[in-house]
């Protein structure tokens, strides 16, 4: 799979009690910014909810670690 520089990504929650901040925080603490989407005020917030990451690196084994990361975190 190849990404263009600075792309975005949007990964929908399924069901996650925890609070967009603790989500941000434990996220960035594994070695991955995410920003949740409660810091987008334009939706209802009973919409669903998702993650925004944004790909900045070129480097494919940067960019597998930390996809790796993120999906064992959803997983959980």
């Amino acid at each position: 799979m190849s990404y263009a520089s600075n792309t975005i990504l949007f990964l929908s929650l399924v069901t996650n009690s925890k609070h967009s901040h603790h989500v941000e925080k434990e996220l960035e603490q594994a070695g991955i910014r995410v920003y949740h989407s409660d810091r987008f005020i334009v939706r209802n917030p009973t919409d669903k909810q998702f993650l925004r990451v944004l790909l900045s690196d070129g480097n494919m084994s940067k960019l597998e670690k930390g996809l790796a990361i993120l999906k064992e975190y959803l997983e959980t």
